[in-house]
């Protein structure tokens, strides 16, 4: 992965003294010794207005080390938050009941929708944006009888079911 903070880099210096004997050219050596052997506790940062979440190791704990340990390298690793909302699309069908001969509604219009959802989640780190699949709890417009109105009679009685899809626009029925 990337990297996504600076490293921060600790040193424990150790010495110790060499003493050669200039007759018999054998060199002894003192042990190792320091004057602070600790590495001190790290708190990893906090890189959420970064869009990341909480590191896998917030504090890294203080560690006495000895002269003959190798280096070490400890790695935090940080994951990519998420934001998660929800988008909605509703289909309409209107369907009025309108006077043949003067174009006026004779009774109040029956109005179906279908809405259709579908989450997005965007990565808070890549700005990348994934969609679920549109859903819906109802395929289409349902079969529709048009009313009993006094004094009318109608050439369409009953206006057919219809499945609907995400792409459709809203429509009318006269």
């Amino acid at each position: 992965g990337a990297v996504v903070s600076p490293a921060k880099v600790q040193t424990v210096t150790f010495n110790r003294t060499a003493t050669t004997d200039q007759v018999t050219d054998v060199t002894t050596y003192t042990d190792w010794t320091g004057t602070d052997t600790t590495f001190a506790a790290v708190t990893s940062p906090d890189l959420s207005a970064d869009g990341y979440t909480t590191a896998s190791d917030v504090i890294t704990l203080a560690q006495t080390v000895t002269a003959g340990e190798p280096d070490t390298t400890l790695t935090v690793y940080y994951g990519h938050a998420t934001t998660t909302t929800t988008e909605s699309k509703t289909i309409t069908r209107t369907i009025k009941y309108v006077d043949a001969a003067t174009g006026t509604e004779i009774s109040d219009p029956n109005v179906q929708t279908v809405t259709f959802t579908r989450n997005a989640t965007l990565d808070n780190v890549t700005k990348a944006t994934e969609y679920t699949d549109w859903t819906s709890d109802h395929a289409g417009f349902d079969t529709t009888t048009s009313p009993e109105i006094a004094g009318y009679t109608t050439n369409t009685p009953t206006t057919p079911a219809q499945a609907v899809t995400i792409d459709m626009p809203n429509s009318t029925v006269i």
